[in-house]
């Protein structure tokens, strides 16, 4: 199985322990192209991996191949939405994205506890529903999951 999940801080701490730990997952792509293009970003990211999985940075389009390609139990951390989407455009299509954090910026409006969204977010999430994906916001795996609706991704609710 494939979990994706969409969080600006990528690696961190207890919650990424928490995911890897209930998905029973020992291996983990990062698929950024600015973070596969920096080594000590990796490094530090590194720092914060527990020792029975294996970390692999990616760009998007090694993302896609490995994806596509690897039949392992996959934990996928993804910084941005757009990436998501890009993926999806290859061919990778997923039954569901945890969104974990999408922080506020200038512009952008509130749809759950740590996700805002702008135009081209709120864009991409009807993509994604479109085509058969499930959206919910999960900070960790003992909190209830929200599962989000084009109401809710319009403002509407």
């Amino acid at each position: 199985m494939k979990y994706f999940r969409v969080d600006e801080r990528l690696i961190h701490g207890q919650v990424l322990l928490k995911w890897l730990k209930k998905t029973g997952c020992e291996r983990l792509f990062i698929v950024d192209n600015q973070v596969a293009a920096d080594p000590v970003i990796q490094s530090v990211l590194k720092m914060s991996v527990p020792g029975n999985v294996k970390a692999e940075f990616l760009t998007v389009i090694e993302g896609r191949t490995k994806i596509r390609e690897d039949t392992e139990d996959i934990f996928i951390l993804i910084k941005e939405l757009e990436t998501v989407c890009r993926l999806a455009d290859a061919g990778i299509l997923t039954e569901s994205v945890n969104i974990g954090r999408l922080p506020y910026m200038r512009g952008k409006k509130k749809i759950c506890d740590n996700v805002f969204i702008g135009e081209k977010e709120g864009e991409e999430m009807m993509r994604l529903l479109d085509q058969g994906t499930k959206i919910f916001v999960q900070m960790v795996p003992d909190s209830e999951p929200v599962s989000l609706t084009r109401e809710m991704i319009r403002g509407e609710v």
